[in-house]
């Protein structure tokens, strides 16, 4: 079996990458890292500081102060101070499986660029893996015989799209918060679901490290997945026929991030962990087993195409 994986440049597409290197060794073809070009992280960067800078304003804040207050302007953005640590810490380094896979990845802008699909074409993969990065189009999909797999940090189709995790955090529906591994389909909202898994959720958990969670268990379900297909094992997906709902990167605002804060200061994730206690005890008083928050039959669905 080859397997391709396709994946951003962060320390979890990294870590997603090397941790298949580590698992199935040479069966790994290639990996592809799409990076941004350096202009549009410029522009990101630079929009983002005028986002926060009318959002100061708004609320009374002088930007001069902002300016001179680094400190300040990192709260402004509503950037977690330990973001970067609990990835350095959930995701760490894996030098010498990069090193062994240095022959077998490169960089690109863009998946779709006629040269990166031609470099797909011929590594003849079986079966394509993703995280992150941008969606596949159906000259893509159709390469690999297998399908191509992807991890999306939410349970479809309740939370389609992105920050998957924050919007549960928001709804106040941290039951329904799970990992999807499904194959990309060329027509949307046509996924076909290969496992759901939920994690476990502490007190002290943020939108940070449950997303961090959540990757951790899809990369454990994709490397299930690549485990039964290789030894011929039948696959069994299930169909999404609900609509649910997609969340899209415009959906969401300053106004929004200050309310998950603000949840989240306030103790929403522990309360959510403390009920979960609770109801726990009373099932076992009762003699009754606990309750998952998702049923079993989502929980983890064993894989398949067809």
């Amino acid at each position: 079996m080859r397997i391709v994986v396709a994946t951003g440049i962060d320390r979890m597409s990294q870590y997603f990458a090397t941790t298949l290197v580590r698992r199935f060794g040479e069966q790994v073809a290639g990996a592809i890292f799409q990076r941004p070009p350096s202009g549009v992280i410029q522009r990101r960067k630079k929009l983002t500081l005028r986002r926060g800078l009318r959002y100061a304003a708004k609320h009374g804040f002088s930007p001069v102060r902002i300016w001179r207050d680094r400190r300040f302007a990192r709260m402004l953005r509503l950037e977690l101070p330990d973001a970067a640590a609990t990835r350095r810490r959930m995701f760490p380094a894996d030098d010498e499986a990069l090193r062994e896979c240095t022959g077998r990845m490169w960089t690109t802008y863009d998946i779709h660029q006629p040269e990166t699909v031609e470099a797909i074409r011929r590594l003849r993969p079986d079966v394509i893996c993703l995280l992150g990065g941008t969606a596949p189009a159906r000259e893509i999909i159709d390469i690999p015989p297998s399908g191509v797999i992807n991890i999306h940090t939410g349970l479809i189709p309740d939370y389609r799209g992105v920050r998957p995790a924050e919007w549960a955090i928001l709804n106040d529906d941290l039951e329904n918060l799970a990992a999807t591994v499904h194959f990309v389909e060329a027509e949307a909202d046509r996924e076909r679901i290969i496992a759901r898994d939920t994690v476990e959720i502490e007190a002290d958990d943020d939108e940070v490290s449950l997303e961090c969670k959540l990757i951790h268990a899809g990369i454990e379900r994709v490397c299930d997945t690549l485990l039964r297909m290789q030894i011929g094992g039948r696959l069994t997906t299930r169909p999404v026929i609900e609509h649910g709902r997609r969340y899209l990167g415009r959906h969401w605002n300053r106004d929004l991030h200050v309310k998950l804060r603000h949840k989240i200061n306030s103790g929403a994730v522990r309360r959510y962990v403390q009920s979960r206690q609770r109801q726990t005890a009373l099932d076992l008083r009762a003699g009754s087993s606990p309750s998952p928050a998702i049923s079993d039959g989502n929980r983890c669905l064993n894989l398949g195409r067809g």
